[in-house]
């Protein structure tokens, strides 16, 4: 057995023992409405060598990035309730390259997959081993009553801080790693 190949069946042993379960996250992303029906609208847009399909329900936005060729480039489905997307992002080859999830489009939360060229697992990439665990703000929060509305949630490399943003009443709670929170209007 050649070094990749070997390398490659030790990365499946370890990915199949350490493969954490997001289930916090998991439960989060399920949330839906509890009226059943919900209409789809759909929108495709041409940018450059891509396409863009948007999908968007009262419960989920779909988005799927491909080039003209089909080969994908990014797929991520964002749950509208609770601002909670989960990615797929693929190599240039169309391989997947990382899977996870984040708050809204933009902060990696939990623990996400990386894969090589190949599609074979490499590692898990723990975004909350280095500053304060999202799923204790988000449960924390939910104790407060500040997860009520149409929110934001970002992550503050700098401060090292959280915050929440409330658009409906217009406060912004910033959380530090103590669980110190300030209440900000904007």
């Amino acid at each position: 057995m050649n070094q990749d190949k070997i390398e490659s069946e030790l990365n499946k042993i370890i990915y199949q023992s350490e493969k954490v379960e997001n289930t916090y996250l998991d439960s989060l992303f399920n949330v839906i409405s509890p009226n059943q029906t919900d209409e789809t609208t759909t929108r495709i847009d041409t940018v450059l060598d891509r396409f863009e399909l948007l999908s968007n329900s009262k419960d989920y936005e779909k988005v799927s990035k491909v080039y003209a060729n089909g080969r994908p480039i990014v797929k991520s489905i964002k749950n509208n309730h609770t601002q909670i997307t989960y990615w797929n992002q693929f190599h240039d080859n169309g391989q997947l390259k990382w899977t996870g999830y984040t708050t809204g489009y933009i902060w990696p939360i939990g623990k996400w997959e990386e894969f090589d060229m190949n599609g074979q697992f490499v590692k898990i990439i723990d975004h909350e081993s280095k500053r304060i665990n999202f799923v204790n703000v988000h449960k924390k929060a939910i104790e407060l009553n500040i997860i009520k509305h149409d929110l934001d949630i970002y992550y503050s490399e700098e401060n090292k801080t959280w915050t929440i943003k409330d658009w409906n009443d217009q406060k912004k709670y910033v959380i530090h790693e103590n669980f110190e929170i300030k209440i900000e209007n904007f």
